[in-house]
């Protein structure tokens, strides 16, 4: 029986993340819908981490389909920023399941993401899981966790495998496909690096960013 991963990486097959719409009626921007679909394709990602990365795989996907829900109760709003806009010109942005807290949490996953594929990109073999982890999650969310929280998340963290394993499940344990894994991330990050930054730049002009902890 044939193996479906053969010779593919985790990317080979992965749903990219659309370009932006740059003749849209509200001007440039993200459609929701490729751009959530992408993101829900993703998730198989933690799994490969096993029970290690649960805690962030509920996390993201639980952002990911209340943006999804939001989009098709308010289907007038077709991007990020009708969706956003939406909500701030009535007043259901502070609400807490509003779309612009899930938008911000979501966009934070995001930046985690990047940056923790990032570090397996370049680090050396020898690098631990958990320092790569504690790399990325220091540059993007621990500051807008609580002491608490950042303790439990660094405990579950430390059963990461070295980047060496890590990279053997990213093949499906296919050793000798390194190469094209790298080549598989670095295109991938080229489609999800320029949403993440645009969605950054949005919440930030729209004024719904904050340093607040949860």
């Amino acid at each position: 029986m044939a193996n479906a991963h053969e010779g593919k990486t985790f990317y080979t097959d992965l749903k990219r993340y659309p370009e932006i719409d740059a003749d849209g009626d509200c001007g440039a921007g993200y459609a929701l819908v490729p751009v959530l679909d992408a993101s829900t394709e993703f998730l198989p990602f933690f799994d490969i981490f096993g029970t290690m990365l649960k805690l962030c795989k509920n996390d993201f996907s639980g952002n990911v389909n209340k943006l999804q829900k939001k989009s098709k109760e308010i289907s007038k709003a077709q991007t990020f920023k009708e969706l956003l806009d939406y909500e701030l010109n009535n007043g259901l942005a502070k609400k807490s399941d509003s779309a612009c807290i899930a938008a911000l949490w979501y966009k934070r996953g995001l930046q985690f993401i990047i940056a923790f594929i990032e570090q397996f990109l370049y680090a050396e073999d020898t690098k631990s899981g958990y320092e790569l982890f504690t790399a990325a999650y220091e540059a993007t969310l621990k500051k807008y966790h609580s002491w608490i929280v950042q303790k439990g998340i660094l405990v579950v963290a430390r059963m990461i495998p070295q980047r060496s394993e890590v990279v053997k499940m990213l093949c499906y344990g296919d050793e000798s496909l390194q190469s094209q894994l790298m080549a598989d991330q670095k295109d991938y990050l080229k489609t999800m690096k320029p949403f993440a930054d645009y969605l950054h730049n949005l919440i930030v002009d729209l004024g719904l960013d904050t340093e607040e902890k949860v």
